[in-house]
């Protein structure tokens, strides 16, 4: 986990260059180029698992990697949303309190990993009579989740950070398993529904009308995440395929950076014209992360023959044969 961790603060660090630097060249907010880093720097877990798995590398190596830094980015998704809720509204942010509540979602995120990590599975009381019965283990583990996840949001605390924690605790349990099988049809009709609200919140007129600005942006950030990826990941020592693999999987912006963009936009830390182009950028990202993956494989197909020695036989001395 511990390279996951480097190479996630990389990217967070350098997404954080790029949008300061912007900052320093425009009329861009303090909370603007704050937030346009959060949102560049993460990834998506759904996409980049899909296409590792395509190319059968999400067990190997290089989809080990990019599970590892994909989790930890999920994990900095709880105090990215306290911050970003945080900086609208008004001048005056309430610094201590902020603290406070990242404070305590860390540590208790932490404690409860620390916690799991050191027992075996948890077997609730009811977990004999339930794990054969599908609609109960269904009802049950979206009340679980959607409990957790009003408990985290009335406390202060993102409920998504609530719905997280849920899936630690259940993902924990000898009811793993089966609440997988029976909620595996569920999250595909979520996930169909999350995609189509994005859609909804797309402004298509935005994107005709600045159009230039939007495609330099996405083409930036898919090459400028792509570089960065396979050279955090080279520098942590791993491998060239691997990098490059698990490097490109990684090149789009995450689902969960539409998250962030609605919350900030709603507490009014960024303007509507940040939002629709950060919300026009994420969109494009994604939907091209796996054409920009099969591209770069063909380019790496072709320029192989090019790059690998000769194995021609040669004379033993080196002379030319002489007719």
């Amino acid at each position: 986990m511990e390279p996951a961790l480097v190479i996630a603060s990389g990217q967070l660090l350098a997404a954080m260059a790029i949008t300061f630097t912007l900052k320093a060249i425009s009329d861009a907010s303090f909370a603007e180029a704050l937030i346009l880093g959060f949102i560049i720097a993460l990834s998506s877990t759904v996409v980049a698992m899909k296409m590792l798995e395509d190319i059968g590398e999400l067990r190997g190596e290089p989809g080990r990697i990019a599970v590892g830094v994909l989790i930890a980015q999920d994990i900095a998704v709880v105090p990215m949303l306290l911050i970003s809720t945080s900086l609208g509204g008004s001048e005056e942010i309430a610094w201590a309190s902020l603290i406070v509540k990242i404070t305590i979602a860390v540590a208790v995120l932490a404690g409860l990993l620390w916690y799991l990590g050191r027992r075996p599975k948890l077997k609730p009381g009811f977990a004999a009579a339930v794990e054969g019965n599908v609609e109960i283990l269904a009802l049950g583990s979206l009340a679980f989740c959607f409990a957790a996840a009003s408990i985290s949001g009335w406390i202060g605390l993102s409920p998504a950070y609530g719905a997280f924690i849920a899936g630690l605790v259940v993902g924990a349990s000898t009811l793993r398993s089966p609440v997988i099988h029976v909620v595996e049809p569920i999250q595909s009709i979520l996930l169909v529904v999350f995609f189509l609200s994005i859609g909804l919140l797309i402004d298509l007129e935005y994107i005709v009308a600045n159009w230039q600005l939007v495609a330099i942006a996405a083409v930036f950030v898919i090459l400028a995440k792509t570089i960065l990826n396979v050279a955090l990941i080279r520098l942590a020592g791993l491998p060239h395929k691997t990098a490059v693999e698990a490097g490109l999987s990684m090149a789009q912006i995450g689902e969960f950076s539409f998250v962030l963009a609605a919350a900030a936009y709603a507490s009014q830390a960024i303007g509507g014209d940040v939002y629709r182009l950060a919300l026009a950028v994420t969109a494009i990202t994604l939907l091209v992360s796996p054409a920009w993956m099969i591209l770069i494989h063909l380019i790496a197909r072709w320029a192989e023959p090019m790059t690998e020695p000769s194995t021609e036989p040669s004379s033993v001395d080196g002379s030319e044969d002489r007719s």
